[in-house]
């Protein structure tokens, strides 16, 4: 007797003619795990902070979780929580969780209770894979006081596991591996959902896209852009339970391609760096905001990047000047991609050889056997090559709808498209820009601004390391442009200085200059990478209240 699977959005003829006339493989993950594991078994599958596991160490260790899982009384189909930081754990027990039959739910480790309590009840999690402390924070404690009735199994990483829980390290070093037949009765089909995803987005509650097995291969067009082989040492830079980082993780670079991951608890800008020194890393996957905080590193001149080919960014464009850093100053090619957690698959992606201009100005172009794309206008028509509409999707590589909320599906159109809510244009050679968001629209005074083209202006100011355009509330015009600016280690920045910049130096319209600047350490990120900018609303709106409140007083 196994749990009842999550449905999908896909229709019997979609799956027929996926599997039949494209690209879907018919196979599991566990089952293209098995093929790599048979073939590379004393090659180096993952290192962490503290080891290093071959690909049959590391397959031993997907036993021995997936045999605890089923001990725990879990069936196939049944949803386990997942929140563990980048380590070779992460990866044994994302495989576990496959050759039980069980469906993960990544979500990433910095979460709290009110985040957590909502995946364990939304997703009718039945165990929880976590930490029991970890950089100070107690997680037993959180699962005691969020744990819903639903939920059977705590599998604990660390010291001191709480009563009834299972021990993560002790399964590893100790426990028993399933019988054959015993994963047999509860293994998923190709068609069936391989994992959740947990995405709080930019702009909205969380959502929960689905990924099913047969679409997974979809990650491989990253693999292919980057040019990863069997050689190759990928450094993973995004937290692994995000759907970049677990589908170029243990998917794409484990699962797909048989490559070695290198993974760090956590990411710091000089620990990043002396990795790929230490580990001869060839490919780097990380998103835009990591990769200006390695450029901007005190210890950058310190190391030798001679094994490093490739860089690979996603979670948003990357300006032309921090490009142009990576290019130059570790000798090798920038890759920039463009990706959502509602599709495991690699929506459209430049290549190492590219014209510099293409890549600094675009995110690629799609694999049209995976992804279709158009760009269409309000009234749903498509609109001319180079002009600007919402990018829609379709394809074997689109994910299978939402968990636990088919009113969501609704963003799938009649036919079969996905409106993303992006805005973009395609040149006639099929290179896809961002242009922005469909709700990320500065509207003054009736006319509207895009935050994006403002940025992409504002960070050619040689004082400025990251930034971000957001609305901010004008009685008057409706709104303005507020810019929040991360500045380069040294370097100050007025509002005046910027807005001379921006209209002598750049020739922005006056209309589209901010009108006001707040310097900021960082900028608030989602665990794909992506800004946050209803955050940054927030706070512009609510110190815009308190000085209001000042003035009157």
């Amino acid at each position: 007797m196994t749990a009842t699977r999550p449905a999908t959005r896909y229709t019997v003829e979609q799956m027929r003619r996926y599997a039949t006339d494209g690209p879907w493989p018919g196979l599991t993950v566990d089952q293209m795990f098995r093929r790599v594991v048979d073939r590379r078994g004393d090659a180096l599958a993952v290192i962490d902070d503290r080891r290093s596991l071959s690909y049959g160490e590391l397959d031993l260790w997907a036993d021995r979780i997936a045999a605890a899982l089923l001990d725990m009384g879990l069936e196939g189909g049944d949803r386990v929580a997942l929140q563990l930081p980048n380590s070779a754990e992460f990866c044994a027990v994302y495989f576990g969780c496959q050759r039980a039959g069980v469906v993960p739910v990544g979500f990433p480790v910095h979460f709290r209770h009110k985040e957590v309590g909502y995946i364990l009840d939304r997703a009718g999690a039945r165990a929880y894979v976590g930490p029991t402390t970890w950089q100070g924070f107690d997680y037993r404690d959180m699962l005691d006081r969020v744990r819903p009735p639903a939920l059977v199994g705590y599998l604990a990483n660390g010291d001191e596991p709480p009563s009834g829980a299972v021990d993560l390290g002790r399964v590893l070093a100790e426990g028993r591996r399933p019988a054959a037949d015993e994963v047999a009765r509860h293994a998923p089909s190709p068609d069936d959902v391989a994992q959740i995803l947990v995405t709080s987005g930019t702009e909205a509650d969380p959502k929960m896209p689905m990924w099913i097995h047969n679409a997974m291969p979809g990650m491989g067009t990253i693999g292919d852009a980057a040019g990863m082989g069997e050689g190759d040492r990928n450094l993973v830079l995004v937290p692994a339970c995000s759907g970049f980082g677990m589908g170029v993780g243990p998917f794409l670079t484990q699962a797909w391609r048989g490559a070695t991951l290198v993974v760090r608890e956590r990411f710091t800008p000089a620990d990043a760096l002396a990795t790929i020194e230490r580990e001869r890393v060839d490919i780097v996957c990380g998103v835009g905001a990591q990769l200006i905080a390695m450029l901007e590193a005190p210890t950058f001149d310190g190391h030798d990047y001679e094994s490093l080919r490739t860089v690979v960014s996603f979670g948003g464009p990357v300006a032309q000047r921090v490009i142009g850093d990576i290019q130059d100053r570790m000798s090798c090619s920038f890759v920039s991609g463009y990706g959502m957690s509602e599709v495991p698959c690699v929506i459209s992606i430049t290549r190492p050889g590219d014209d510099p201009a293409v890549v600094a100005k675009s995110v690629g172009r799609p694999f049209p056997e995976w992804i279709s794309i158009r760009i269409v206008d309000p009234d749903n028509q498509d609109v001319p090559p180079g002009d600007e509409g919402e990018i829609l999707l379709d394809g074997p590589g689109v994910g299978g709808g939402y968990f636990g909320a088919p009113e969501l599906n609704r963003a799938w159109d009649d036919d079969g498209w996905l409106h993303t809510g992006d805005l973009g244009r395609l040149d006639p050679t099929g290179n896809l820009t961002i242009t922005g968001r469909k709700k990320d629209v500065i509207l003054r005074g009736g006319m509207n601004i895009s935050p994006r083209e403002v940025e992409e202006a504002i960070f050619a100011h040689p004082a400025v390391a990251n930034v971000a355009v957001v609305a901010m509330p004008d009685h008057r015009l409706g709104e303005r442009a507020c810019a929040f600016v991360v500045l380069r280690a040294g370097r100050q920045l007025g509002l005046d200085e910027l807005v001379r910049f921006l209209r002598d130096e750049r020739r922005l319209s006056v209309y589209k200059l901010p009108e006001r600047l707040e310097i900021v350490d960082e900028l608030p990120l989602n665990p794909a990478g992506k800004v946050k900018k209803f955050v940054l609303r927030q706070m512009v709106a609510a110190q815009q209240i308190r000085e209001q409140t000042q003035e009157v007083g």
